[in-house]
């Protein structure tokens, strides 16, 4: 039986966003100069706006946009504006997923980790991080004014603590406005695969290949 919430969606907003430029972790990456101009990159489920793949592809990367679970534009996944979901060939300098693993469940980011890694070494993974805490936080703060949240806690987790209770609303996720799923991710499902967290912001979390991390760390 599944501990995910699944009443009364209770946040607004949907997985793709649209407007312009790349998210800051995509830019930080690129001022740490970890993505060149010139390099080959995927972008795993890049998305419906490519805003990532289109950022990278302006400053002169040669970009695949990848995005098997809900997109298909036209073009070729190297094409601007495009994203594909026609799986991608042969390997990459890069390879990186932006707000993917925290809207899929634990055996989907599973497998997208080990996918990723199967197109280049240099990987990384950038996943959403205290403000999904936060809105479970005021979500089951207000318990007894949402009859779903009192449904959904009375019966899977209750009797646990309270920071016991907000963490496993993340982690098993919860529904959005836009009949949309987050997540959040645990830190020591990724440290087994062999990842280290090299940003840690409020809104994300950027983890990189063990090799590159410790590069960075030098």
């Amino acid at each position: 039986m599944t501990r995910t919430y699944k009443g009364k969606p209770i946040e607004k907003g949907a997985t793709s966003i649209k407007g312009q430029g790349a998210a800051p972790a995509i830019r930080w990456l690129v001022e740490k100069g970890l993505i060149k101009p010139g390099m080959k990159v995927l972008d795993y489920g890049a998305g419906k706006y490519a805003r990532n793949a289109d950022y990278l592809r302006k400053l002169g990367c040669k970009v695949y946009a990848y995005d098997p679970f809900n997109y298909n534009t036209t073009g070729s996944g190297y094409t601007m504006g495009a994203v594909t979901k026609r799986k991608p060939h042969g390997k990459f300098d890069v390879a990186f997923s932006c707000f993917v693993l925290n809207v899929v469940p634990v055996k989907v980011e599973r497998e997208i980790v080990r996918e990723v890694e199967t197109y280049a070494d240099t990987t990384f993974h950038i996943h959403r991080n205290q403000d999904i805490l936060k809105v479970a936080a005021d979500t089951i703060d207000g318990i007894k004014n949402n009859k779903h949240i009192k449904e959904w806690y009375s019966r899977f987790i209750e009797g646990y603590p309270y920071g016991t209770l907000v963490g496993a609303f993340c982690r098993h996720g919860f529904q959005t406005s836009k009949n949309k799923f987050q997540r959040l991710p645990k830190d020591t499902s990724m440290r087994r695969r062999g990842y280290r967290k090299i940003v840690n912001q409020k809104s994300h979390i950027v983890w990189a290949d063990k090799t590159t991390a410790e590069t960075l760390s030098k």
